[in-house]
Parts: structure tokens; sequence; C-alpha cells
């Protein structure tokens, strides 16, 4: 069973003309190394995202889906050269995703959040994830 903490709503992005991200986003899930996957509800106007795993989840992936060229404004977002990045500030990695695919795996050390950026077409969302003392089981 797993937790889901602290869900921030944060300020709402100002609308704008041109695709963003959450025109062809579906979810964003986590993707745990005990075999699990956690969707985290995306939505436009949450650029902050927290929750907690269990502990035997040493590791993560994240999975963006999306739409892939199912419209003509869709597809021009990849013809345009549309980029999700996963980046680890504290730790100076970045990892380039590729829609649907789960990114490199990163550790979760206990008790410490790890903070996330999630970079979408030009826009940043924030994921910290904790691993905490529930278990899976539980």
């Amino acid at each position: 069973r797993w937790v889901r903490v602290g869900m921030a709503a944060a300020a709402v992005m100002p609308v704008q003309a041109q695709m963003q991200a959450s025109d062809f986003v579906r979810e964003v899930y986590i993707e745990l190394s005990i075999g699990s996957s956690i969707p985290i509800s995306w939505r436009l106007n949450r650029l902050d995202y927290s929750l907690a795993i269990p502990r035997e989840a040493e590791l993560i992936g994240i999975r963006v889906d999306v739409r892939l060229g199912e419209s003509q404004q869709e597809q021009a977002i990849w013809d345009q050269g549309g980029e999700f990045a996963l980046r680890l500030p504290a730790r100076g990695l970045r990892f380039l995703l590729n829609p649907g695919v789960t990114s490199q795996y990163v550790e979760v050390y206990h008790g410490e959040p790890v903070d996330l950026a999630l970079e979408l077409v030009g826009k940043e969302y924030a994921l910290r994830i904790t691993r905490t003392s529930i278990t899976s089981m539980g």
C-alpha cells in the first residue's frame, strides 16, 4: 500500500497561445524498483508534487506518457524539438527522457527527500519524493 502525501497546488501557470506540456502529457508515473508504478495525477495548475514511497523501494524512475502526434498541434511540439528531461539538482544529474520510457533509476535514501525537477517543453515541475517507513505490503 502506498501513501501519497502533500500534493500541494501551486499558482496557475499563465495560459499561452503556444502548446504547453499539459496539452499533450497524459500522465507522469513514479516507477519503483520493486515493480510498482504510481501515477502522480498530472495537472497543469500543479507545479509541485510530493509523495512518500515504501522503504523497500530503494530506486525510482520517472515515466511520462504523452500523446504522440495525435493532432497537428501535438505533432508540432515534436517537430519543433520538444524536450523532456529529469534533473536532480542536488546531485548535479540531468537525464533526457523519451516519451513512454522509464528514466534511468536513481537512489532514494531512507528518510531523506530527493528533489527532482521535471522539465517538460520549457516548463519546470518540482517533485519531492521521500522513502519512508511504510511498506508496500502493509
